[in-house]
């Protein structure tokens, strides 16, 4: 079964923010980066499809690279 934003938002928000953290430093900008990476994923996500994954990336992975680019 297809997952929710919901389902994905509350599993993985920690743990992105926890990568953010360790990349910037700062707790406040991480949390900012998830939340604009989440924001982004939201409008998206009803036409988000495995394509727009590389061949090694989970959705985890595509996040951390967006907060990234």
């Amino acid at each position: 079964p297809r997952r929710t934003f919901v389902d994905v938002y509350q599993s993985r928000y920690r743990e992105l923010v926890q990568i953010a953290r360790l990349t910037t430093g700062s707790n406040a900008l991480a949390e900012e980066l998830v939340q604009d990476a989440f924001a982004d994923l939201y409008r998206r996500f009803e036409t988000f499809s495995y394509t727009h994954l590389r061949a090694h990336e989970t959705k985890a992975n595509l996040v951390c690279r967006l907060l990234l680019e």
